[in-house]
């Protein structure tokens, strides 16, 4: 089976490049959504007192914040949820910096669909010869599109674009030279 053509069409993000298949379309709430108040204050909550155990191994783990696509409904319901996103960026970068294991730490930012926006720890593991992760096709010190530039603020990060069939934002700790 081929794969679908990608479209380029505008995003809160500038232009963007999305495969138009109603199957990869965006999660969006199926009902109305109550209580939007008290959902946003637990989630800055999760986002602030996140940790991850420093034991064993993670093979691409990776922890969601937007799971039911509220984020797809309104800038200010997304801006809510990247701002718990790089909380949680923050919080694991915080706590891996005193691991013995190397590991790697990024934030991935699908462009359209706000449910797929996701934090990774990734470290050697007995499942693939796949460390270290070396974001194949990705465009680093790329420009930073304006509603992002709040949130990338640290000058050790390193943002990056992916356009492979779909257009992704990728933040890391810029590496050493």
């Amino acid at each position: 089976m081929a794969l679908p053509e990608s479209i380029t069409i505008q995003s809160w993000f500038g232009p963007i490049r999305i495969i138009p298949d109603p199957e990869l379309g965006q999660y969006r709430p199926k009902r109305r959504v109550r209580g939007r108040r008290r959902y946003y204050r637990a989630l800055r909550r999760e986002a602030e007192t996140f940790a991850a155990t420093p034991s064993g191994w993670y093979d691409y783990m990776h922890w969601h914040v937007d799971w039911p696509g509220m984020g797809n409904l309104r800038w200010r319901e997304r801006r809510e949820h990247l701002a718990a996103l790089f909380t949680t960026f923050r919080r694991l970068l915080a706590e891996t910096a005193g691991w013995s294991t190397p590991h790697q730490v990024w934030l991935q930012i699908d462009a359209f669909d706000s449910a797929q926006d996701a934090v990774y720890l990734h470290t050697p593991n007995p499942n693939a010869e796949n460390y270290p992760n070396t974001f194949e096709g990705t465009a680093w010190d790329a420009e930073i599109p304006e509603r992002l530039r709040e949130f990338v603020i640290d000058p050790t990060w390193q943002f990056g674009r992916l356009e492979d069939r779909w257009t992704h934002f990728v933040v890391r700790v810029r590496p050493a030279v």
